[in-house]
Formats: C-alpha cells, structure tokens, sequence
C-alpha cells in the first residue's frame, strides 16, 4: 500500500503515544514501504513528525535531505526504533521472505514489539500464513496492526478476509482488541471484465450499471497478544456441531500439523537473518543446475555442492583423460612414479569429489565418471607393468 505523506504523524506518533510501540523497540513490517504522492510533502511532514519526537535538528537533516530517498527504515531508526521489513522484491532493505509460504524462522520467534502490515497481506494468495507469521514473529505483549481491504476495492489485491473471519481470529486467540476502523467509500460498478454478467438479485440483467455503485470498505485493526499459546486458525459453523469444543481442538491440531511441517526447514535453517537469501540462492543453483544437465556439459561445473540434487564433477575428469591417453602412448616403457600418482589422484577424488545426491540424472554422471576413473586406474597400473 505504501505511507503517505502524513503517515508517521497521524499513525505512528498515535502508536508511540499510546504505548503500543515501545520506544528502543522492536518493529518488524510485511513489505518494503515506500512514500506514494508528493515527495515534497512527506518531507515536509516527517521533519514536523521528528521535530515533535525530539530528534537532533542534524539527524533530521541526514533523514529528510533532498539529496537522497525518504526512506521509512531510516525515519524509524532515527527515533530509536529496531526496523525491520520482509518482502519478495527486497525492496528498500527488505529481508527475503516469502509471506505465501513460509514459516517464521526460530530466531525471529517472539522478537518483536509491533507487526506492522500495511496493505500486504491482501495480495497473497494465502493470507492465512501472513496472520500465522503476524502471531509467530510477536512477543507475548507486542502489537499486530493490519491495514486492508474488507470488502469492494474490486482490482486491489487478490484475497480479503470478512469480518468474521477478524472477529474469530481476535476470539480464538485471546488477543486484546486495541483499536478497530472500518473506512467506508464507493466506486462504480465495474467489475473490470465484461466476460461476467451484472444482474439484479432476482436474476434480471443489469442494463445500466451506472447507475449503481460498489461500497468499497478498508479495515484498520490493532491488537495485543495476550498469551504464548500456538496460533489458531478461525472456525466457522461449528455451532452446528453436538462437541463445539472438541471439533475446534481437532481443527487447530489439524493446522498444527500442517503449519509445523510447511516448508519446515524455513523455521530451523540458521540463526542469522542472512538466512532468508538462502532460497533465492537455491533456486539460482537449481536454474543453473538445470542449465548445464540439458547442455550435457559434464565435465565443468562449479565448486558449490551444498545444495541438494546438485552434482559437481571437478577438473579431475580432464586429468584423468589426459592420463589416459598417456598411457596409451607410454604403455610400452614403465613410468611407475607417473602412473602411481595418477592412480592415486584418481582413485581418492573417486571418493572424494563427487557428493552424494538424491538426483536420478546426477546418480548416473555420478556413477559414469567413477567407471571411467576405474578404467584410468586400470590403465596405470597396465602402463606401470614393464
């Protein structure tokens, strides 16, 4: 969504006022922010905004020059406050994290004082993991606030929660409700694709659709966890049931289960925050992985095995081709110390060179290289024979 110009003064000076980010804390935000509109203006109203909250007149010149971005990371950092932001794009300093999917990494379990998300969770196709990350990345105390589409807004965005589902989320996790704002708007009847017919409830066609108006709503909901419990996923018409209770406990160990093993190695792969480039670094290897197998170029590749299904067949392959045809030409007179080193080089890289993995197509280069490495073995010991 993006701050305007006003943002800091009529949002987070309220934040700070009231208590709910702590000052020296810690804030973690979903998506790389920037300042949509005049420039001018937000410059404007950020030095009206650190002027109040007391910052050095030298630090809000550093902030808010002309000569370089307004940047909200900085603002933030410049009153004391831990910044943080996640994203897909890294933009603006934002740490790799894919908010679809992935599960919160163990060092960033209950490290923050506020979640700030800011018109993000609306263009995930799987907002439920957004909330269960909101939950997971909150100290027991900190404050989630979510700014986002509640109903209309008919080509922002890809999924929005109702009402209930905000209700319920606040009821099945005890959190406190701190603050709820639903912003009421409208804008025309235009769904954007004309392949889908407008009709009246009673099944009529619509024949003027201007006439007609869709009532956009935006919701703004703050609120505090309350407890160290695991996050629960909303229920919906469990009032039917004869044991509310016991299918609300199967449901939330249903999504336990699920949520524990959803890319798992998200949430134990390091205790850096390096660690969210790891899966942008993977999936480079992979494409380059896949690059090189359909070129059927075997014989150079790089160095890095760590990554799984990845095969390396180092520069031994040509030395031993080399050795080979040495030994074809030199078989007739014994060079013992020669072929013994070759022999030697060739057996321990054998064992030594090439990883292990689970791949089909890398198990049979694998297993290739080591045959024709056998055959160079082979040879030199023929070769050393007078």
């Amino acid at each position: 969504m993006g701050y305007n110009a006003d943002y800091f003064n009529s949002h987070t000076a309220n934040w700070l006022e009231k208590g709910w980010l702590p000052r020296g804390g810690r804030l973690i935000e979903f998506g790389g922010q920037e300042f949509y509109g005049d420039q001018g203006a937000a410059r404007r109203r950020v030095r009206t905004f650190l002027t109040d909250q007391r910052v050095s007149e030298e630090a809000i010149e550093t902030v808010t020059s002309t000569g370089q971005p307004l940047l909200v990371a900085s603002i933030y950092r410049s009153i004391g406050i831990d910044y943080h932001s996640i994203d897909v794009d890294r933009a603006y300093g934002a740490e790799y994290f894919d908010l679809n999917t992935f599960a919160t990494p163990l060092h960033l379990r209950a490290a923050f004082d506020f979640v700030n998300n800011e018109g993000t969770i609306e263009h995930l196709i799987n907002p439920i993991n957004g909330f269960h990350v909101a939950h997971e990345l909150l100290k027991v105390g900190g404050v989630a606030r979510h700014s986002a589409p509640l109903t209309g807004h008919r080509d922002h965005g890809m999924v929005y929660p109702t009402i209930k589902f905000y209700t319920n989320l606040l009821g099945d996790n005890g959190y406190e409700l701190l603050n709820g704002v639903i912003s009421i708007g409208s804008s025309p009847l235009d769904f954007c694709d004309d392949r889908f017919e407008l009709r009246h409830g009673d099944g009529r066609r619509l024949e003027d659709a201007s006439r007609h108006t869709l009532t956009d709503a935006w919701i703004q909901i703050i609120y505090r966890k309350t407890r160290p419990d695991a996050f629960r996923i909303p229920t919906d018409h469990l009032q039917l049931s004869p044991d509310v209770r016991a299918q609300a406990a199967q449901l939330a160990s249903n999504f336990q289960v699920l949520a524990e093993a959803r890319l798992g190695k998200d949430a134990v792969r390091g205790t850096d925050a390096a660690r969210f480039e790891e899966a942008a670094e993977l999936q480079r290897r992979a494409q380059e992985h896949d690059r090189s197998m359909a070129n059927t170029r075997f014989s150079v590749m790089d160095r890095h095995a760590n990554a799984p299904g990845r095969s390396t067949l180092p520069a031994t392959s040509l030395l031993c081709a080399v050795s080979n045809a040495a030994a074809l030409f030199l078989r007739p007179q014994p060079h013992a110390a020669t072929f013994a080193a070759g022999f030697f080089i060739a057996t321990i890289s054998t064992f030594v060179s090439i990883p292990n993995s689970p791949d089909p197509k890398a198990r049979i280069i694998r297993h290739g290289i080591r045959g024709l490495w056998l055959i160079s073995a082979a040879l030199f010991a023929i070769g050393m024979l007078p």
